[in-house]
């Protein structure tokens, strides 16, 4: 079963755009959107059990948060929450962040922060990583060849591919040529799963990107 991803603000509009950004980064995941807590409980019959809960992560607005801190306090090792100017500094302690303002290139930096800080030695519920085994990822990570990784490199530091010629000092078509293959042996065109592939895999340091 897919691990379970909820999305709970009352702007709509925000709501899909994040959903579409955390399907990119993390296809393993089914993302979820909600209005509102109550909306999510009626719909998933939530009896506030911790121990039932059947989402691995939350990603909920600054209001919701306020509105409802004794649902999500035993679940802040698991929620992150939308906010942005003021809103940041009215928050309980313990919550991730993501500041919801950000232009995209920022945003993606900050989701694959968060991605990145997850997966270290203390973070018991790490976000969902793409359904692959260990094997499946070791041998991705060994069929990019050194030219690969070096494009790879650049792409997700916001190089076009212009750019990467020239910082590599390559032919347009040999990085042409690179990319292609790169992304035909991880399984996608997404910058945005390139960079998290590129930040967990210690390609790319978080702020590189």
């Amino acid at each position: 079963m897919s691990p379970r991803i909820a999305i709970i603000s009352p702007d709509t509009l925000a709501a899909i755009g994040l959903g579409t950004l955390i399907e990119e980064m993390m296809p393993a995941g089914e993302v979820c959107l909600y209005a509102s807590l109550e909306e999510l409980a009626q719909q998933t019959h939530a009896d506030y059990n911790a121990a039932a809960d059947p989402f691995v992560h939350y990603f909920i607005s600054a209001g919701t948060l306020l509105s409802h801190a004794r649902f999500f306090l035993p679940r802040r090792h698991k929620t992150i929450v939308l906010a942005h100017g003021a809103e940041l500094s009215a928050l309980p302690e313990g919550f991730r962040t993501v500041d919801t303002h950000l232009p995209r290139p920022e945003l993606l930096r900050a989701l694959a922060g968060l991605h990145h800080n997850a997966h270290g030695p203390h973070s018991a519920h790490p976000l969902p990583r793409p359904t692959t085994s260990s094997t499946d990822e070791n041998t991705k990570k060994s069929l990019l060849t050194r030219r690969e990784t070096d494009v790879l490199r650049c792409l997700v530091r916001g190089l076009t591919n212009k750019g990467t010629a020239e910082a590599l000092g390559v032919g347009l078509t040999t990085v042409i040529s690179h990319r292609d293959n790169l992304t035909r042996k991880l399984g996608t065109r997404s910058l945005a799963a390139l960079t998290v592939y590129a930040v967990s895999h210690g390609i790319v340091g978080v702020e590189e990107i």
